[in-house]
């Protein structure tokens, strides 16, 4: 038992035993893949019996959906934390391409999870509609920093900001799936470095600009930021409580 879950409400132990689910659903599709889960290993994960798995989410499809799209909200919920804790406009974009890289769970799990998904939506119409409001949701707060730091005289605009952030999102998204099948030669590391170097060149930063920008940054970067988060087993869903 869950430390002080004696003490939790009726729906508060809903909440709980529902994020237990949908964390050990996470594990399972980001390490097996969608094809291969079935609801008898994600109990097996969550620790507890297939019929109370069942009692809160009846069918594996409900499950898999309400798992992606709670995890969704969570990214956007850990994105708008990052994005509010930093003032500075170029600051918070180091922040934002950090976490890209080293956010709330481990890369290859993280990415590998958000690849399910893109496979996922093109078959399955309830996760087709969430395709276009990621894409917004993710690329808002990039478009706020860009937009705040060309104000402020630190970045330099040399094409519309929306397109620029396009431009940025499809880098991501390429350099993610580099570094998921080729680690050895492209690995995390290797991707930030892009990042940051795409960026500065792009937006005309200097390096020493960058480097107090990235200074004192957490290395890994969640919904306890700017505090280090640690990486663990156990998704942390502390910044989608505070969002709502």
């Amino acid at each position: 038992m869950i430390r002080g879950e004696s003490a939790l409400r009726g729906d508060e132990l809903v909440v709980l035993r529902r994020r237990q689910i949908m964390g050990a659903a996470f594990d399972v599709i980001s390490t097996q893949g969608l094809a291969k889960t079935r609801l008898t290993d994600i109990a097996a994960t969550a620790g507890m019996s297939l019929g109370s798995l069942q009692h809160y989410f009846r069918q594996r499809d409900e499950l898999v959906t309400e798992t992606f799209r709670s995890l969704i909200e969570l990214s956007g919920a850990i994105w708008r934390h990052v994005s509010r804790a930093e003032a500075d406009p170029l600051r918070r974009l180091m922040a934002l391409l950090r976490l890209q890289v080293s956010g709330w769970a481990p890369f290859e799990r993280r990415w590998a999870f958000w690849l399910e998904f893109w496979s996922a939506a093109r078959r399955i119409e309830e996760l087709k509609e969430y395709v276009g409001e990621i894409y917004a949701r993710w690329q808002a707060p990039f478009e706020e920093a860009l937009c705040e730091g060309v104000r402020a005289g630190v970045l330099t605009q040399r094409e519309p900001v929306g397109d620029y952030s396009l431009k940025l999102m499809a880098l991501i998204d390429g350099a993610a799936i580099r570094v998921l099948a080729d680690p050895a030669t492209f690995g995390e590391e290797t991707m930030e470095r892009l990042l940051v170097s795409t960026v500065a060149k792009d937006l005309a930063i200097s390096e020493g600009d960058i480097r107090s920008a990235r200074d004192g940054l957490p290395r890994v970067i969640g919904a306890s930021y700017p505090g280090e988060t640690l990486v663990t087993d156990r998704i942390d869903w502390s910044a989608l409580d505070r969002s709502r």
